[in-house]
């Protein structure tokens, strides 16, 4: 049986603190390895394509759907379209050149939906989002 994270939010029960640590070891080795040796950034990561679990076996995860990836140390690749909304990095919706930070970013916000069972931004406008993130502290100020 696979699961996605899609499934683990869909079907929400608190994960438990040892499964999530585990979860998270092995995503930011493989995430690690993508950004320092072949410098691929995963900018799809969203419930529906984040990872693969093969039989409740956190030991077989697998990272998946590379269709958002982008290739290079910095990307100038901006707009509002290079990772999911509701999990767009700060330097993704303020549409300014990235790094590997903005796929860290995207971890979080999704780890975020796990322990939470739902969105740490919820705004459907690009314009609420913004707002959203400085209020968070970003340190960007908008006028």
């Amino acid at each position: 049986m696979r699961m996605s994270w899609h499934n683990l939010i869909q079907n929400y029960r608190p994960l438990e603190v040892s499964m999530l640590r585990e979860m998270l070891r092995r995503l930011i080795n493989v995430l690690d390895f993508l950004h320092t040796e072949a410098h691929i950034f995963h900018t799809g990561m969203r419930p529906m394509v984040g990872f693969v679990i093969e039989n409740n076996d956190w030991r077989y995860l697998a990272l998946c759907g590379f269709g958002e990836a982008r290739i290079g140390k910095i990307q100038q690749d901006i707009g509002p379209f290079v990772q999911p909304h509701i999990y767009s990095a700060p330097e993704v919706a303020f549409e300014i050149p990235w790094g590997a930070s903005v796929v860290i970013w995207n971890v979080a916000t999704l780890v975020w939906d796990l322990l939470d069972g739902r969105h740490l931004f919820n705004n459907i406008e690009r314009t609420g989002s913004l707002r959203s993130i400085q209020a968070h502290g970003s340190g960007t100020r908008l006028r």
